[in-house]
C-alpha cells in the first residue's frame, strides 16, 4: 500500500527544492521517493530549482567583473580538476586492465594532456608556423 503525502512534507519539500537542493536531497530529507517529488511538483506547477517566489527584488546594478580575477579563478578550477584526473589515472593499474579499458585510459590521459598543454602554454613556440598546402603552391624558383 502507498503512503500518504502530508502536506506538511509537500510544503517542506517545495520549500527545500525553492532553496535549490536536488531531487535526491529532497526526497531524503521528506521521505517522498524523487519521482514522487517531480510528479508533486509538475502536477502542482512549482517553480523552477532555487527560485523563490517570494523574493521579487531584481538588482538595480551588476557587480562590476574583474576579468583577470575571473580568469584567474577559471584556471585555477581548470588545475584542480586537471590535478584530480591525473590521480585518478594513476591509480588506476595498467597491468590489471583490459584493453578497452586500456583505451579508455589512453583518450583520457591525451585529453587530460591537451587540457594542460592548453592552460599552461606546455609545448607552445614562439615560431611561426607555416602549413605545408601553402608551401607547396610556391614556385620552386622565382624568376626575375
Amino acid at each position: 500500500m502507498a503512503k500518504r503525502i502530508s502536506a506538511a512534507q509537500k510544503a517542506l519539500a517545495k520549500n527545500l527544492r525553492a532553496a535549490g537542493n536536488s531531487w535526491p536531497v529532497v526526497a531524503k530529507k521528506t521521505g517522498i521517493s524523487p519521482r514522487s517529488l517531480q510528479y508533486i511538483a509538475k502536477s502542482d506547477s512549482w517553480p523552477e530549482k532555487g527560485f523563490r517566489a517570494n523574493n521579487t527584488a531584481k538588482p538595480t546594478q551588476l557587480a562590476p567583473v574583474d576579468f583577470g580575477e575571473l580568469a584567474d579563478i577559471v584556471k585555477s578550477r581548470l588545475a584542480s580538476d586537471i590535478e584530480t584526473s591525473v590521480e585518478a589515472l594513476a591509480s588506476w593499474r595498467p597491468a590489471e586492465l583490459e584493453l578497452a579499458q586500456l583505451e579508455k585510459r589512453e583518450r583520457v590521459a591525451d585529453s587530460v594532456q591537451k587540457r594542460a598543454a592548453n592552460l599552461f602554454n606546455i609545448g607552445q613556440s614562439d615560431q611561426p608556423v607555416v602549413n605545408i598546402a601553402v608551401l607547396s603552391q610556391l614556385p620552386d624558383a622565382i624568376n626575375h
